[in-house]
């Protein structure tokens, strides 16, 4: 069953004017336009329910308030489009900030032949798929911890969308391809997950927890990027998704597959990610207890590795 929720219009949505029946004098609150988007972002219906008095005293005419009425339309319809403006500039901000860095990279590539300087092409000289493997199953196991700023219910649309089960079954496909075990010589180790690889064995070189992984960190993914389109706040996606590209095909040229190269950059890509959860989070204790014991379990993490090197 749908929920609703009843908004007087005059000193809630729009400034209260004594018997408004000029549409030119209609004027909207600052930010309550964003505010009803917020709420519609939550699955919530919108009613405005107003006591125009000023009808049966004859001081405002009904084509007057039909008028009136059209014209909140029209406002909250221009906050919309002005919404969804501000993120075509944030990203088009977003590409011309790129476009000197990419110039910079164009140079160095034609400098060196490649993508590699020539001292460290012998480190750097294929494409691993593992890196994308390993960076996509590290975000579905810290991405765990930020799922209460998008609820359970939206994790459970997400399960339930077609396009989610597309992306994630390419995914499950991909993630059988590349060497996944842990290996000295080939880069993979260093850190708490390859240790856990170490110690649970793998079949044909590939961990079989790997795939599945893959597949949480997609929907961890998923379930934040549609919690952002139904709060309409979607200006950090197109960059984060420029960021995410740029730094896996970095990554996946480097032969070293150690953790402390993908954990930083998955967490703070999480922390980005669920920022504008944040304010609309359907519960702000485990909101916050969710980032809170991640950040504890770093902690704690960081001290076991300091006391073994100082006992070592």
């Amino acid at each position: 069953m749908r929920r609703f929720v009843l908004l007087d219009r005059d000193g809630t949505i729009n400034v209260d004017c004594d018997y408004l029946c000029d549409p030119a004098a209609l004027e909207l609150i600052p930010g309550s336009a964003g505010a009803m988007r917020r709420l519609a972002g939550l699955g919530l219906g919108l009613i405005v329910i107003t006591n125009q008095s000023g009808v049966g005293r004859g001081l405002i005419l009904p084509d007057q308030l039909v008028a009136v009425h059209r014209r909140l339309g029209e406002l909250l319809a221009a906050g919309r489009a002005k919404a969804g403006s501000k993120s075509i500039g944030l990203a088009a901000s977003a590409v011309v900030a790129m476009l000197m860095p990419l110039a910079v990279m164009c140079c160095l590539v034609w400098q060196w032949q490649g993508l590699t300087p020539p001292t460290w092409q012998d480190k750097h000289a294929a494409f691993r798929g593992v890196h994308c493997l390993f960076a996509l199953a590290l975000t579905g196991i810290l991405g765990s911890f930020y799922l209460p700023l998008v609820g359970w219910r939206e994790l459970r649309r997400a399960l339930v969308d077609r396009t989610y089960w597309a992306i994630a079954a390419c995914v499950a496909c991909l993630a059988l391809w590349p060497e996944s075990d842990f290996n000295y010589e080939a880069g993979r180790w260093g850190g708490w997950l390859w240790a856990i690889v170490q110690h649970t064995g793998s079949v044909a070189h590939r961990w079989p927890l790997f795939p599945p992984l893959a597949v949480w960190g997609t929907l961890v993914i998923f379930a934040a990027v549609t919690r952002c389109r139904r709060l309409g706040m979607t200006g950090h996606l197109p960059i984060l998704a420029a960021l995410a590209v740029a730094w896996a095909v970095a990554q996946c040229a480097n032969r070293m597959a150690f953790q402390r190269y993908f954990e930083p950059t998955v967490l703070i890509f999480l922390t980005w990610l669920f920022l504008p959860c944040w304010s609309a989070a359907p519960s702000r204790r485990a909101a916050c207890a969710g980032p809170g014991l991640l950040a504890l379990l770093n902690l704690l993490n960081a001290l076991a590795t300091l006391v073994y090197s100082v006992a070592a």
